[in-house]
């Protein structure tokens, strides 16, 4: 398979998760203090079951397309971490969101288990690899959908 797909699928994946997690879809949230480093993990009142599912969910594709370019852990690894820490630092400045250490542990939940679904499933098929590409493009669009929906009939 070739790498190029994935990579471009990769690159508008993340401009999705930049837009949702950071710019939260230019829907202007309801005014809070959002001047909030949260260190203690799965601890406060903004951290919800919710929110919690939601961002182990939307990393899984994350985890999966990094498995498709490169296979060393450690890159996979390095690469969420960096990613997820650059998004919670920039809800943080720009005051969008929380700096939430929930967060950076659910994220990187999510994309080790696409890891985990990619190289199982990879183990199990043959042509596993095209198919886990268009399964993973698919539940990218219909979870962005979802987190649409979500942003625009729930308040924060």
């Amino acid at each position: 398979m070739k790498k190029k797909l994935p990579l471009i699928l990769l690159i508008v994946y993340i401009i999705f998760l930049i837009d949702i997690i950071l710019l939260k879809m230019n829907i202007p949230p309801v005014i809070r203090n959002y001047d909030i480093i949260n260190l203690i993990p799965f601890f406060g009142k903004y951290c919800t079951p919710l929110d919690i599912i939601l961002n182990f969910l939307i990393f899984i594709p994350f985890g999966i397309y990094l498995s498709i370019l490169d296979k060393t852990n450690t890159f996979k690894f390095t690469t969420t971490i960096f990613f997820v820490i650059c998004l919670e630092l920039g809800e943080y400045y720009l005051g969008t969101g929380i700096c939430d250490i929930t967060d950076l542990i659910t994220n990187t939940f999510g994309m080790y288990i696409g890891t985990i679904i990619y190289k199982k499933g990879t183990k199990i098929r043959r042509h596993f690899k095209e198919d886990i590409l268009k399964i993973a493009t698919i539940f990218t669009i219909v979870l962005f959908l979802f987190l649409l929906v979500m942003n625009i009939f729930v308040i924060y």
